[in-house]
């Protein structure tokens, strides 16, 4: 048997993504047991509501006799409240998801290589869930006011604010110091890391 993910050590690019394969395959049990009870609820939500939202499209649309356009300008002018709430829910996914599985690492690391249960996952995603949903929305303008001003600054920002999350909760960061050490960490490590993301990327959505 292969011994435990170490995630406290350098590695090269191959070893990155082998070794992130590899935790998920010795960890994926508990993993799974922690994601989903602690997202479970947040994406079922999300799924009824855009069914919601969509059923209401269409029955606008049937009801007037035209084509079904289900863009965001049309969701939002004819939808209203449920698309509203399928928004709301995605983003409350999406933060679950990310810190749930952060969670699950910090602990992991406490404990000495060891899967945490879900009730101390738990007691780490409450701490964590809205200061991250927080965050992520100050990013994500960030992020857009970078594209605005020009594609390249977007793109450079892209690995720093990947990392942003895992420095908030592994290292326990107020947001400050999260923002400014996830650039500091990728000052001489920018390529090889924007490298790993296209690929983790590529692979999730695949």
């Amino acid at each position: 048997m292969k011994d435990k993910v170490e995630f406290r050590k350098l590695r090269e690019f191959g070893e990155l993504i082998g070794d992130t394969f590899l935790f998920m395959k010795q960890n994926f049990k508990p993993l799974m047991k922690s994601f989903f009870a602690l997202t479970g609820i947040f994406i079922v939500g999300g799924i009824i509501s855009s069914m919601m939202a969509q059923l209401q499209l269409v029955g606008i649309a049937q009801a007037a006799g035209v084509t079904y356009d289900d863009s965001p300008r049309n969701m939002i002018y004819n939808v209203g409240f449920p698309y509203f709430l399928s928004v709301i829910f995605a983003l409350l996914t999406y933060t679950s998801m990310y810190v749930s599985i952060l969670s699950f690492i910090a602990l992991y690391i406490e404990k000495g290589n060891i899967a945490p249960t879900v009730d101390e996952v738990w007691a780490y995603f409450k701490y964590y869930f809205f200061r991250m949903m927080g965050s992520g929305v100050l990013l994500v303008i960030f992020f857009m006011l970078c594209l605005i001003l020009c594609i390249l600054p977007g793109m450079y920002v892209y690995p720093a604010l990947t990392i942003f999350a895992p420095i908030m909760i592994l290292e326990n960061g107020s947001f400050s110091h999260s923002f400014d050490r996830s650039f500091k960490l990728l000052k001489n490590e920018w390529w090889i890391s924007a490298a790993v993301i296209l690929v983790i990327n590529l692979i999730f959505y695949a």
